[in-house]
């Protein structure tokens, strides 16, 4: 299937199992053939891709800035946990509590596990995600900003049933 960088469209595809990822691109006009493999990736792997092509072609590389983790056996996790909608983007994301630690859902797809890099934002590296959540209604949030592929969104707690 297509892949865009830039002006360019190459052919490729991606696959991954078991904590394996692979993406390989080929770009017929420049006869450029491009392969990654990982075994234990904590980085969105479209960004790796990205990366090695503006290298390829002389353009600046940005590096990935890896948040660090905070503790949060001391936080109250159960205040971010609830539904929240956007006006933006047609997915209400669920976040919750699973033994001990903050997940994150949206409609239609796989839950998956939030890091802590201060009291009130979280990230999952893999995709890129950053939930950075409104501390001005504490003790509950009501609201967060995603920040995803150069997006954001403003999501709002959605009202109990």
């Amino acid at each position: 299937s297509p892949i865009p960088f830039n002006q360019y469209q190459l052919l490729g595809h991606s696959g991954g199992i078991d904590g394996f990822v692979s993406m390989s691109a080929y770009l017929p006009e420049k006869g450029l053939a491009i392969t990654a493999l990982s075994n234990g990736v904590n980085y969105s792997f479209n960004d790796v891709l990205i990366a090695m092509l503006s290298a390829y072609f002389d353009m600046p590389v940005r590096l990935p800035e890896f948040a660090t983790a905070i503790d949060t056996k001391d936080m109250d996790l159960q205040r971010f946990i609830g539904n929240y909608v956007s006006s933006q983007l047609p997915l209400e994301i669920k976040v919750f509590v699973q033994d001990k630690q903050l997940f994150a859902q949206a409609s239609g797809q796989g839950a998956f596990p939030l890091t802590a890099v201060n009291e009130w934002e979280f990230v999952f590296e893999q995709a890129g995600i950053r939930m950075s959540f409104d501390a001005t209604n504490e003790p509950q949030f009501s609201g967060f900003v995603l920040k995803q592929g150069g997006g954001v969104f403003q999501y709002q707690r959605k009202p109990a049933e």
